[in-house]
């Protein structure tokens, strides 16, 4: 195999795998085929395009040493059981897929025909128009067998991007940590914009904004403990009062600025500052079930 330009198949164009396939493409990775569910698209060695209507590789013409599958992750083992089908020579391939959530072990279809086997997630959040500038600057996980790995720390610092070797339980808990700092920030912010949107206050989340980035400053500059500002971080249970009984009406809103509130008040103990009957009068509030007796 040749290490420095293995050809490559990517079987999925949403995206990432687009994403990919620009990587590749402006690199000159010899990009061998290109697959989704409308069929597939092979490059031949004198730069003849074909188009074939199969969703996957055939057979060994059709496939390239490299094969990354960046299909949703529910459709990953499907397509690496029909793979495993193929007359394709496993022993020469390495198997990549691009799930934060699921190891490498989705691929044991192939890795038992005798491909190697790894799954490589960009920590980033990507839409269908993105090239590979993308994953400039960026972490990405790497997990799977030893051989897989070294090929892909290359094509990764080729990328512009930053290696980060992972077990599989370091890999789960990396995409838990993701969910909550990308996936639901947004929920928080969509939170937000709602209770500003029900007061009437036209502007929006666009009023947020510099607080919003300022924090996000914070953080990276300080870390999270010292960071944490507002009513919780000064003890401010008056402050707390008011907003709970501003929101008591809508219950899940209620339990969700009480959940947060709780771990907030964790921090600043964290953080120290607060007396303990502070602290207690403050944890109260966010464990009771009622306010004001209502």
């Amino acid at each position: 195999m040749n290490v420095n330009r293995p050809s490559v198949s990517v079987i999925g164009t949403g995206a990432v795998g687009s994403a990919l396939i620009d990587f590749f493409e402006v690199n000159l990775y010899p990009l061998r085929s290109v697959w989704n569910r409308s069929g597939g698209i092979l490059s031949h060695k004198d730069g003849v395009t074909e188009t074939v209507t199969s969703m996957n590789p055939e057979n060994e013409e059709q496939s390239g040493e490299l094969i990354f599958i960046t299909v949703p992750d529910d459709s990953i083992s499907g397509v690496a059981q029909s793979l495993s089908t193929k007359e394709i020579a496993w022993k020469k391939k390495i198997a990549v897929h691009c799930s934060g959530n699921l190891s490498s072990d989705v691929l044991e279809p192939l890795k038992k025909k005798g491909a190697s086997v790894v799954s490589m997630h960009p920590i980033q959040t990507f839409t269908t128009d993105d090239k590979s500038d993308r994953f400039q600057g960026i972490f990405v996980s790497v997990e799977g067998d030893e051989q897989a790995k070294v090929l892909l720390k290359g094509i990764i610092q080729e990328m512009g991007a930053n290696h980060l070797d992972v077990s599989a339980p370091e890999k789960r808990a990396l995409h838990v940590a993701a969910v909550f700092a990308s996936n639901y920030m947004v929920t928080l912010f969509h939170e937000a914009e709602n209770i500003l949107q029900q007061a009437n206050i036209t502007a929006g989340i666009t009023v947020l904004k510099p607080l919003i980035q300022q924090t996000a400053e914070n953080i990276f500059r300080k870390g999270t403990v010292d960071a944490l500002t507002g009513p919780a971080s000064r003890g401010d249970t008056e402050s707390i009062r008011k907003h709970l009984e501003q929101i008591r009406d809508d219950n899940r809103r209620n339990d969700l600025y009480k959940l947060l509130g709780s771990i907030a008040a964790d921090i600043t103990e964290k953080r120290g500052g607060l007396s303990t009957s502070q602290l207690l009068e403050m944890k109260t509030l966010f464990e009771k079930k009622e306010v004001n007796g209502s």
